[in-house]
């Protein structure tokens, strides 16, 4: 990843037509490029990327798609101003007067305003072939060094997807390739033209380029490795990541509907938030908004299974309506502001003393209004004899009752149901599983079932920020509401080192091996981590020798006594036996931000227990006596909306701005 800092968000393109004529002898080669882009503001300025490259002012212009007659006031352009036109003019060109070199990026510099909307940007240039590649001239899928930009002026980082027409201008003697099989090859005096298919939508360091007398082995895998993901029938990746996925938020086309992706009778359907009943999922009707993830899950990119990653930050916004989910009162709030409505939920951290557990059941009190006038106190309301009524299907299938003003229905009444509203709510009692003491005396374990003044939550960073659902209810400003929708950028951590924010909708779980997991091999002894992954190869680092090892994915598996993952909760063995998280794993070390103060140390993998994990591995493979091992690896969104206590089913407690007492 660049050192430098991301291009302006106001230019998107959407395909690139690059013609490259390459004299390999003298060591040059010129270019011309016409990609068509979407202007996002009206401007006189258009910055993309290029390095090592010079751009000929007077072959380079903009056309835009519809004629404009640009007119300026005092010499300047508002960004959202209107630009007239004139339906009786052909779109004419608008000549580049200058251009800027600077931080890996060429500014482009137009003798009037652009205007928003589409058009075509045309560039004429011309570059050295380094003297490194020895004659070769090379364009490999390399994120880490951006070699697109060093081969033609693009918009070279991974958010901007294009598609690309590639032909080239080279000696007969010399082999070409790039990602797609050629389409047309021409004979041209010494030389040959091969014009290849236009390729899918993918980003630049996903372009693939070589000119020279043979072709490069390592260059071929890579090739071989994208033509098979190009061709796959669900197209780049290879896998169902093109697909849409249970828990994707999703909006429909026309209707702007936001709908949940849920499951039932093994089919996926839509839980919108302002409709009462389920609809068949559509896939052509609906565009992916939001994905959900946590903190320390191992992700690829939706077009690149290849490129892996962990997420190290998430940020939410939503929106939040009222009680029918239909009428938005605030927009594009962040998750720090919201307030939980409840005060524990199952998968909650809590400790009482030195013992230290996880919440797994909630049970309640709350007190109802039935429309016949009478209120019933809270000693004699079971919760478990009233059906709650939501108000749209994604708050049905979150299945999250009670809250204050809900509709609820007593099923034990003698004749008909009768009818009645949430007029107070609160928890009485937890579930906790308690499985570790920090102590290093003998200290009583505390019961099983406990009233929540006795214990108290600590911070937990797999759930930070990744809390929110569509449907669930929150406190905002001291006022209860329902969220409505759900939209989320993600910091994902590259296996290179570099770290990008992303839209959470081009990502997916990855089951590869991560950067710094720890790894065994198969039927083997030894320790080693993983440092990075690339087509099923994982470079590996053995404790006990000197130099990393290129080790094929098959042949490893994770190591049966180390097997960490950031967000995993852990404690030291000896000593104080703290407890804390795990916050980051490298070379070989990891990283542990402890819950009593905070603060984040680095210790070896031998100094720590594994308490428990939240995600992402079958937990039978664990050996049943080590302490702290748990089958509750699923989100709580996955795990279902009732916690199972040893007294029966408790529906989780959905608390109002009222205080927890009793009646």
């Amino acid at each position: 990843m660049s050192q430098f800092p991301p291009l302006p968000k106001d230019a998107v393109p959407s395909s690139y037509d690059l013609r490259l004529d390459l004299d390999v002898v003298a060591g040059s080669f010129t270019g011309t490029v016409a990609v068509k882009v979407e202007l996002l503001k009206n401007s006189r300025f258009i910055v993309l990327n290029g390095l090592g490259l010079s751009v000929d002012r007077d072959a380079s212009s903009f056309t835009p798609r519809e004629s404009c007659v640009v007119v300026l006031n005092g010499g300047d352009l508002a960004e959202n101003s209107t630009v007239s036109s004139s339906d009786t003019c052909e779109p004419s060109e608008v000549k580049v007067i200058a251009i800027k070199y600077y931080e890996e990026k060429i500014s482009l510099e137009f003798g009037s305003y652009l205007p928003k909307g589409e058009g075509v940007l045309n560039l004429s240039f011309n570059g050295v072939i380094s003297e490194e590649s020895k004659g070769l001239f090379v364009c490999c899928g390399d994120n880490k060094k951006m070699c697109a930009r060093r081969c033609f002026p693009c918009w070279d980082e991974p958010v901007y997807k294009a598609k690309f027409k590639v032909t080239m201008h080279v000696p007969s003697e010399y082999v070409a390739l790039s990602n797609m099989p050629v389409a047309e090859e021409e004979v041209n005096g010494n030389g040959k033209i091969l014009s290849y298919q236009e390729s899918p939508n993918m980003a630049t360091y996903l372009v693939l380029l070589f000119v020279g007398p043979e072709p490069d082995s390592e260059f071929i895998r890579m090739r071989d490795a994208m033509q098979r993901a190009l061709f796959s029938p669900l197209g780049i990746g290879g896998t169902n990541k093109t697909e849409i996925l249970l828990g994707d938020v999703v909006v429909n086309r026309e209707t702007e509907a936001v709908s949940v992706v849920g499951i039932e009778d093994d089919e996926l359907y839509l839980f919108s938030i302002d409709e009462a009943k389920k609809q068949t999922l559509r896939k052509e009707e609906v565009v992916v908004v939001s994905r959900h993830f946590f903190h320390g899950q191992p992700v690829c990119l939706v077009t690149d299974e290849a490129k892996l990653g962990i997420i190290c930050g998430i940020d939410t916004k939503v929106d939040l309506a009222i009680l029918d989910g239909k009428t938005i009162a605030r927009r594009d709030i962040g998750t720090d502001s919201l307030e939980r409505n409840r005060r524990f939920f199952v998968g909650d951290t809590v400790v009482r003393g030195s013992w230290f557990g996880t919440v797994q059941g909630v049970e309640l009190k709350m007190k109802i209004h039935q429309e016949n006038g009478f209120t019933v106190p809270a000693y004699q309301v079971d919760p478990e004899s009233y059906e709650p009524i939501f108000k749209n299907a994604a708050e049905s299938y979150l299945n999250e009752p009670y809250y204050v003003r809900q509709e609820v229905i007593d099923l034990e009444s003698n004749e008909d149901p009768v009818r009645g509203t949430v007029i107070k709510h609160w928890v009485d009692r937890l579930e906790v599983d308690w499985f570790h003491c920090s102590s290093s005396r003998e200290e009583k374990k505390p019961a099983k079932n406990i009233f929540y003044q006795l214990v108290k939550r600590i911070h937990d960073p797999r759930s930070s920020r990744a809390f929110w659902y569509l449907g669930s209810r929150c406190i905002f400003e001291g006022i209860e509401f329902v969220i409505a929708g759900v939209r989320s950028m993600v910091k994902v951590k590259w296996q290179g080192g570099s770290v990008e924010e992303i839209n959470s909708t081009e990502l997916v779980e990855s089951k590869e091996f991560f950067v710094g997991q720890f790894v065994a091999k198969k039927e083997e002894k030894g320790v080693g981590f993983v440092r990075f992954v690339v087509d099923g190869i994982a470079w590996v680092k053995w404790v006990e020798e000197e130099k990393p090892e290129l080790v094929h994915t098959s042949e490893l598996q994770p190591h049966p006594e180390y097997r960490f993952q950031i967000s995993d909760c852990v404690a030291e063995k000896v000593g104080s036996r703290a407890r804390g998280f795990i916050v980051g794993m490298e070379n070989g070390k990891i990283e542990v931000e402890w819950c009593l103060n905070k603060t984040i140390t680095v210790v070896q993998p031998e100094e720590i227990t594994r308490l428990c994990c939240f995600f992402g591995e079958d937990s039978s493979e664990e050996d049943e006596d080590e302490e702290g091992s748990s089958d509750d690896t699923l989100p709580p969104f996955l795990r279902g909306p009732v916690a199972i206590s040893s007294s029966g089913s408790f529906p989780l407690e959905l608390a109002s701005s009222a205080s927890d007492d009793d009646d």
